[in-house]
This record gives C-alpha cells, sequence and structure tokens, in this order.
C-alpha cells in the first residue's frame, strides 16, 4: 500500500483554499457601474448612488473592497412597491448589507453589499413628507461631521443656460471660518414662509415667470468642499437673501450677505 505524502495533500489543501478565497474577493471587488439612479431611505435620509463622476473623485477612482467596510449599520432589503427601497442593485439576492464607509468620518457615504460587490451611496437629502419639518443648518453639519478647520476650500459657481462655470475658489482660512460660523447658525423657516417671501407684494400674478427671474437672479451656488473630498452645496439667491439645501430654507441676515459678497469678490 503506498504512503500517503502529508505535506503534499496539507500544500494541495492550502492551495485549494487560496483560490476560493481569492475567486470570493474578486467576485465582490469586481468593477461595478454607477449611474446615479438608485436610491434607498436610511434613518430620515434619502440615500442615492453616486454618479460615475463623483465616485472617480470621491475615491480617484479605487474600486470599494471588504477593507472599507466600518459597521454594518443595517440591511436593506429589496421590495419593488417601497419606492424608499427601490434599489434593483439588491434585487437579486432580496436584500443588501449596508456599512460604514471607513475611508471617511461621516454617515454621508454609506457602502453597500450587492451581488455585483460593493457600491457608494450618498446623502442626498432629507425626507420631509409633511413639508412641515425644519432642518436647521447643524443638522448637515453633524451629519458630515464638518468644523472650520476641515474645510479645504469654498467655491463659488454659477449657472447660465445648463452650463456651470466656476466662479472664485477661496483658501483663505479666517474667511472659512467667518463663513463657517455663520452657516452653523442658519434655521430653517421651512417652505412656507420661503413662498411667502417670494411672493411677498405681488399683486398680479399674470406677469410672474417675470417676477420671479427678476427676484431669482444672481442666483449662485455656494459649494463647501471638506479635506475628506465630500462637499456641500447651497443654492444662494442674493435679491431675496435666501439659501437653499436639502429641503431647508435658510433667510440670511447682512453679515452673511456681507461675508458672501467678501468672498466672491476675494
Amino acid at each position: 500500500m503506498e504512503k500517503i505524502n502529508y505535506r503534499r495533500v496539507i500544500l494541495l489543501v492550502v492551495i485549494i483554499i487560496t483560490i476560493i478565497i481569492g475567486l470570493k474577493y474578486f467576485k465582490q471587488n469586481k468593477k461595478v457601474e454607477y449611474r446615479g439612479e438608485e436610491q434607498f431611505y436610511y434613518k430620515d435620509r434619502v440615500y442615492t448612488e453616486l454618479t460615475k463622476e463623483d465616485f472617480e473623485y470621491l475615491t480617484n477612482n479605487k474600486q470599494v473592497s471588504r477593507l472599507d467596510l466600518g459597521k454594518e449599520l443595517f440591511k436593506l432589503e429589496y421590495n419593488e412597491l417601497e419606492v424608499k427601497n427601490n434599489t434593483t442593485y439588491c434585487e437579486e439576492i432580496g436584500e443588501c448589507e449596508v456599512y460604514e464607509y471607513n475611508r471617511i468620518d461621516s454617515e454621508a457615504l454609506l457602502v453597500v453589499k450587492g451581488k455585483e460587490g460593493y457600491k457608494l451611496f450618498a446623502f442626498s437629502n432629507f425626507i420631509n413628507e409633511t413639508q412641515e419639518e425644519l432642518f436647521d443648518a447643524t443638522k448637515t453639519i453633524e451629519l458630515y461631521n464638518m468644523k472650520a478647520e476641515n474645510i479645504s476650500s469654498i467655491e463659488i459657481l454659477e449657472e447660465k443656460s445648463n452650463d456651470i462655470t466656476l466662479m472664485k475658489t477661496v483658501t483663505d482660512e479666517n474667511l472659512i471660518k467667518k463663513f463657517y460660523e455663520k452657516y452653523k447658525e442658519l434655521k430653517d423657516v421651512g417652505n412656507v414662509v420661503y413662498n411667502d417671501d417670494l411672493n411677498e407684494d405681488i399683486v398680479d400674478f399674470s406677469d410672474i415667470e417675470n417676477v420671479y427671474s427678476e427676484r431669482l437672479k444672481n442666483a449662485k451656488i455656494i459649494k463647501i468642499n471638506m479635506r475628506n473630498k465630500l462637499y456641500v452645496e447651497l443654492n444662494y439667491y442674493p435679491e431675496i437673501s435666501y439659501m437653499i439645501d436639502n429641503n431647508s430654507y435658510y433667510k440670511i441676515d447682512e453679515e452673511l450677505l456681507q461675508i458672501i459678497q467678501e468672498i466672491i469678490s476675494e
């Protein structure tokens, strides 16, 4: 009877296990497509799949792997009848595990583990089903774990004819801190108050489009860039002294208007 070579058997078992682990790792880390279409709800927030451009920007075009996973938060069950969980990414396996993304200290970016691999979803909006909830700036600041010292720059952008143009980039720490200190004080006045202010003193609504065009002219986008590459965008309307962000309507005072003007003309 031939003597069993246990060393060869052990070596063969190790090779087989290595191949299995390698195949599993490759399957979980193969390239996934980003289209910016899928969505799900978590807590009081809507999360949307990153666009290809945002994925490349936030990750330097590196695929997300299991090494990027933080704490598991919940399981996302696929149910085509529920708008809040309408991600087809989970359809074939019934449910997806959702994790923190450990490369940033924030729940503004989450990882969804699906059949194809790992995919990043970003916070896109707060849920306001009754239109009566108010979301002050501190709610966004807490979600992004934003502080003055971790803001790398503030950009002023302008949108015209569907093209967005960068007007100004400010990196001065003192000016960034001045803006941040005022931004974190902003209170959401709600959609009703905003519409009342927008429609104030309008007598003849037959020419409402021109009236709105005049009141919303010179609009800008204020983009707050953080050092971890996350960013917050605020729609700024100087003619009516408002900033709007994620279902929040902020009425801004003269001091903040002057700071924004200082950023624009810096």
